[in-house]
């Protein structure tokens, strides 16, 4: 029998929206046009700071303490704050992983002025752990910053109390640091429920859009699982580790942002500026109980309101890209007429004027740290954010994989025979190679296959990197390759190569097998040396 459709029944709404006065429209106007006057003024500053940094950078070094730090030992910081239940819960976890590695690491806990028994707790209940008692509540920057001076170790492990961390965190982390340039390696963050969506992932990037540079965690894909390290653009402050001596010399996290959020943002930042690096170790996995302790102590929207008001100090203390701060300053106004409409103008409102109040000290900032930056904006984020896809490694050898996600077109699937693991060929063929700073060379390992057999006189072979040719020979018999060639890199940027042949041939057309595709040549191995 068939159904008919239900019937829908539109009710008109009781109450309408009230209107704004007219006296408040015109509050609100006025507030537009100050904000966008305000937002004007606070430029000319910024630029003079950075003229006035470039003047001073010729004259004042600043201190470069890149060193390979020790691996083997490690100081675990945990900030607490009236967290003796989460403490209690996550803990252990850590002293686990302690005992799992089995080296002589200490662990810290830096107690900002609790209220409740944590002091008491932890004396008594795990006596082999430092605790570093403070007078009062210095939130997150200080109190870190006094648990990375308190450790006697090159890596600090800085965690959140309200992180329980996997048996096997801590190797893959310090294992992360593999060259003087690494200043942190995060790891990769889970909550609890494994079904909930991942805000946060620990494979952080950023872009810049609408003015406003939006942070952001990606998805942690399967390739980067089968990887040691992934660049990403901060290490989380609560699940990370970082070199002491590099975090002292930035100074550690400022407190222009207090009480809390984007100081590790910040800081990583600072870091990829002056040239140092920043990993996420996919391996080393925690689990977070999102804002524990914030949000505990603090409402929801003075949170947000916080975090709003921090990335505009931190566009006003970081980003030198003079369109980038002209459209940033045009959007603000923007966002309050949108922010209008969405019943938030106070947010916003509140949010700037909390950041104009800290301006004088975001300018002075801002003259520090630009003090010894190298690297533009528009360059950390290509290293970090925008190349996200084409994250992969600088050396491909089809003896230990497939390498699927690095490949482009003109690949046939790997064979082996008892000397060798290859893939053929088609007639062009392409690659994407990640460097690592280091690489001056393209190597390829192949074979050119039996020319007079293919009914080829010759062979020609091309190699192109990123469209440009950088060689060109041409081969009258088979013979193995070991090819070497100088290569122009950029750190951290991918780079694509591609090799073209000039002719292709078919075994069945030749009648010596059953193989009906076009072939051109075997290659190995691909990599950057």
């Amino acid at each position: 029998m068939a159904l008919s459709p239900p019937e829908v029944v539109f009710t008109e709404p009781s109450t309408k929206p009230i209107a704004p006065s007219r006296a408040a429209r015109f509050l609100r106007s006025l507030l537009f046009c100050g904000v966008g006057l305000l937002g004007f003024i606070v430029l000319p500053p910024l630029w003079i700071a950075d003229a006035l940094a470039w003047v001073a950078r010729r004259f004042v070094s600043a201190s470069d303490p890149s060193h390979l730090p020790n691996k083997e030992q490690a100081s675990i910081v945990v900030l607490n704050y009236d967290g003796r239940h989460l403490l209690q819960e996550c803990l252990p976890s850590v002293l686990a992983a302690v005992r799992q590695d089995g080296r002589d690491h200490e662990v810290i806990v830096v107690d900002n002025g609790s209220r409740d028994d944590s002091v008491e707790y932890l004396r008594r209940e795990f006596p082999g752990v430092r605790v570093v008692s403070l007078d009062r509540n210095y939130h997150f920057a200080h109190g870190n910053n006094i648990g990375v001076a308190e450790a006697k170790n090159d890596l600090v492990v800085l965690l959140n109390n309200d992180m329980f961390v996997n048996e096997g965190f801590l190797r893959p982390l310090l294992e992360g640091f593999a060259d003087e340039r690494v200043f942190a390696v995060a790891s990769q963050i889970f909550f609890q429920d494994r079904e909930r969506r991942r805000e946060e992932t620990g494979k952080t990037g950023g872009e810049w859009r609408c003015g406003e540079l939006d942070f952001f965690h990606g998805e942690v894909t399967a390739g980067d699982l089968q990887r040691k390290a992934v660049p990403v653009l901060w290490a989380g402050g609560g699940s990370c580790a970082v070199d002491r001596r590099k975090f002292q010399a930035l100074g550690g996290f400022d407190k222009l942002y207090y009480p809390f959020y984007l100081e590790d943002t910040d800081l990583s930042w600072e870091a990829w500026r002056r040239g140092w690096t920043v990993w996420l170790a996919p391996a080393s996995t925690v689990i977070h109980k999102h804002r524990g302790t914030s949000a505990a102590k603090h409402s929801r929207e003075f949170i947000e309101n916080t975090i709003r008001r921090n990335q505009i100090l931190f566009v006003w203390k970081n980003l030198e890209k003079m369109t980038w701060l002209f459209f940033h300053a045009w959007s603000l106004p923007s966002r309050l007429h949108d922010a209008a409409r969405e019943g938030d103008f106070g947010f916003e409102i509140r949010a700037f004027f909390r950041a104009l109040e800290k301006y004088p000290q975001a300018l002075r900032r801002r003259f520090r740290s630009h003090l010894a930056a190298g690297w533009s904006a528009q360059e950390v984020l290509e290293r970090t954010s925008y190349v996200r896809r084409w994250v992969g490694v600088a050396s491909i050898d089809f003896s230990k994989g497939g390498f699927e996600e690095q490949l482009g077109d003109g690949w046939f699937p790997v064979e082996a025979n008892p000397d060798n693991v290859y893939r053929w060929t088609g007639r062009e063929c392409s690659v994407v190679l990640y460097p690592r700073g280091q690489e001056e060379y393209l190597q390829l390992r192949g074979a050119i296959p039996g020319i007079e057999l293919s009914r080829r006189q010759e062979l020609g072979v091309e190699i192109f990197q990123d469209g440009s040719l950088i060689y060109s020979q041409w081969y009258d018999r088979p013979q193995s390759l070991f090819l070497k060639v100088r290569v122009t890199l950029v750190p951290f940027q991918p780079h694509r190569f591609a090799v073209r042949l000039s002719s292709t041939f078919c075994p069945t057309e030749l009648g010596t097998s059953n193989d009906i595709r076009k072939l051109g040549m075997t290659i190995s191995e691909l990599s950057l040396a």
